[in-house]
């Protein structure tokens, strides 16, 4: 009688608590409440909703440029697979990035800030020495940027001239060319002073990458991309 009634109480405490047991030897099992709706929509944003995967790079020995992580927050939430590296990271990155391209199951996309502007078009000439296509790089700000090479489908570059600072080739943004063998390229680069939508009071190169408007046009080039536009 009494290992009677302490199995009840037990199984009071069970469902007080919400807890998932079994009983052993029994049938009757106690289940977990279903999540909540904030719980339910964090694991949603946590999936892979887009195809392909982004390689983003900070400029500035790597502790600047920190856009470029809110950035990558960003298009985690909106699910689409990315990375966030150091600037100096582009030379050793090609040889991993070309073997993962192998099985990749949508575009690859690279983009970055100031140097790590600069670093992605490296890294981009890197893998077209091994045949590897991209299919968009956006970039913020390149300072001193190599030509785009002919293994990239479409560039998108938003800079913004700083007049005198322009001859300090570390605190500027300049427009992209192509390679000579690169005319097929599309390559659109975005003058922010020429668009009043994107010329917002307070923009320098230090703070053009965090800003969430300029971040959300990178973004919306990305999502293009992976919707296959």
């Amino acid at each position: 009688m009494l290992h009677h009634l302490a199995r009840l109480a037990n199984l009071g405490l069970l469902v007080m608590t919400g807890c998932t047991t079994l009983w052993p030897g029994g049938d009757h099992q106690l289940t977990q409440p279903a999540p909540s709706a904030e719980v339910q929509q964090a694991s949603w944003n946590l999936r892979k909703e887009f195809p392909g995967k982004v390689h983003l790079f900070r400029g500035g020995a790597g502790i600047f440029s920190l856009g470029m992580d809110t950035l990558g927050k960003r298009l985690s939430a909106a699910g689409v697979d990315n990375e966030v590296h150091f600037h100096s990271q582009c030379w050793f990155l090609a040889d991993r990035i070309a073997r993962e391209c192998a099985n990749l199951d949508g575009p690859l996309i690279l983009g970055g800030h100031s140097w790590g502007a600069d670093a992605a078009l490296r890294l981009a000439h890197l893998l077209d020495a091994r045949r590897v296509p991209i299919d968009l790089i956006v970039t913020i700000d390149p300072t001193t940027p190599p030509t785009v090479p002919k293994n990239v489908r479409r560039v998108v570059n938003i800079y913004r001239d700083s007049g005198a600072w322009d001859v300090v080739p570390i605190w500027r943004g300049v427009p992209l060319e192509k390679a000579p063998d690169a005319a097929h390229v599309r390559l659109e680069n975005i003058h922010v002073q020429e668009h009043p939508d994107l010329n917002l009071p307070g923009l320098s190169h230090s703070t053009i990458d965090d800003n969430p408007i300029i971040q959300q046009e990178v973004i919306k080039q990305i999502l293009k991309t992976c919707k296959g536009a």
